[in-house]
């Protein structure tokens, strides 16, 4: 488990951090030792072997798979492995992640979206993904619609279909 490597390297310091990310992992690991919650690596796992289904569509990795860096794994593990034991609920309902820039954010929100929407089990899942402006808001539909598409095999109907919304 990457993210288990991710969060010992920080707590030792071979992994140089902020102080908030330090304090994501140290808050990590104190929920994840509180007796009403507990850590669930399948489904963690679960969003990880997701990621590895989308393939990139541009750039220099064109068509390899999504593979999650070490940070973005303990991302996934603090959103989607927490639950409180006995009621099925995840801890965490609402995320606000900030990246810096050329960190693939985009592709990065797009495949988390995709996932709660797709995978995660509500039913009638909506998922809101801000942008800054109404380009990067384009920039990454235009991820999830592509990754969507490894979904849809030819000469099917298709699993997820994508539309665009009208100017309101």
């Amino acid at each position: 488990m990457s993210y288990q490597g991710y969060i010992d390297d920080v707590l030792a310091g071979r992994v140089v951090v902020g102080k908030l990310v330090r304090q994501a992992v140290e808050r990590f690991c104190t929920m994840s030792e509180r007796p009403d919650i507990e850590i669930r690596h399948n489904r963690i796992e679960r969003v990880i072997n997701f990621f590895r289904l989308l393939h990139h569509f541009k750039g220099r990795h064109a068509g390899k798979p999504f593979i999650l860096e070490p940070w973005q794994e303990f991302a996934v593990a603090g959103i989607f492995g927490l639950y409180y034991k006995g009621t099925g609920h995840r801890v965490c309902r609402n995320v606000y992640i900030e990246i810096a820039r050329k960190n693939g954010k985009t592709a990065f929100g797009a495949g988390l979206a995709l996932y709660a929407l797709m995978v995660d089990g509500e039913a009638g899942a909506e998922v809101d993904l801000a942008a800054n402006s109404k380009k990067q808001a384009k920039i990454a539909f235009k991820f999830a619609r592509n990754f969507a598409r490894v979904f849809n095999e030819k000469g099917k109907k298709p699993l997820i279909k994508p539309y665009r919304c009208k100017k309101l």
